[in-house]
């Protein structure tokens, strides 16, 4: 008798290994080398242009935020420059001395109930008025622009300290105007000395620069002091 070998045939649904059709299919697909390259280099686009806008706005902002800063700062010693200006009296006893970069002259501060300086204080911790000797000066060897107040009369353990209104300050110029029926004639508009305990200037000019040496920038205000008037009662 013959022998007979049986073989399998194809099974329908399965490949020729015995696993399902959809399984061998899905085993081939996935990314081609170039898909993949063309991915990794939009990646690599983004992320340039994204470091790109991050650095530049660091750099940006390093340099505004110290000029902002710094507008701030000129922006408060000259209001209060203004305040004390326009605070100012005229006292036989202290004269405005006006120079080139050094202005002091008599004017009015408000005391706190301890003996404090109250400017910009609440209402109810103010006590009295007090006459007193306002100073700016600039010190060119630390480059700042100072403010110091006195109270008359004077007392040595009375007065206090400069108190720093502006760093990094490259230079200070101070100027003064006349009134009209104090010019003599033929006199300059503006003068950088001014010494009087009669009158004081009808216009007082600051200009200023700041800044570092590479970057300075110049600053300039002008006040138009109030008429003369004599020191007002119960101040001293």
């Amino acid at each position: 008798m013959s022998s007979v070998t049986l073989r399998p045939g194809p099974v329908k649904g399965r490949s020729f290994r015995g696993f399902p059709r959809k399984y061998a299919r899905a085993s081939t697909a996935g990314f081609t080398l170039i898909e993949v390259l063309v991915v990794t280099t939009l990646v690599a686009l983004a992320a340039g242009v994204m470091g790109a806008c991050f650095v530049a706005g660091i750099r940006a902002w390093e340099c505004v935020g110290p000029g902002t800063e710094r507008e701030s700062q000129v922006a408060l010693a000259m209001a209060l420059l203004e305040r004390d200006l326009m605070n100012g009296v005229l006292f036989p006893l202290l004269e405005f001395r006006g120079e080139a970069t050094r202005l002091r002259f008599p004017g009015i501060a408000r005391m706190g109930v301890a003996g404090r300086w109250a400017h910009g204080s609440a209402p109810d911790t103010v006590a009295y008025e007090r006459l007193v000797a306002v100073e700016y000066a600039w010190d060119a060897k630390r480059q700042i622009l100072v403010r110091a107040i006195q109270p008359f009369p004077f007392d040595e353990g009375d007065v206090s300290a400069p108190e720093p209104l502006l760093t990094q300050v490259q230079g200070v110029r101070f100027r003064f105007r006349p009134r009209a029926e104090h010019k003599a004639p033929g006199a300059e508009t503006w003068v950088e000395e001014w010494f009087s305990r009669t009158n004081r200037p009808h216009m007082v000019r600051i200009e200023l620069l700041v800044g570092t040496r590479d970057r300075v920038r110049e600053y300039g205000r002008t006040w138009v002091l109030p008429a003369d008037e004599p020191t007002r009662e119960g101040a001293l």
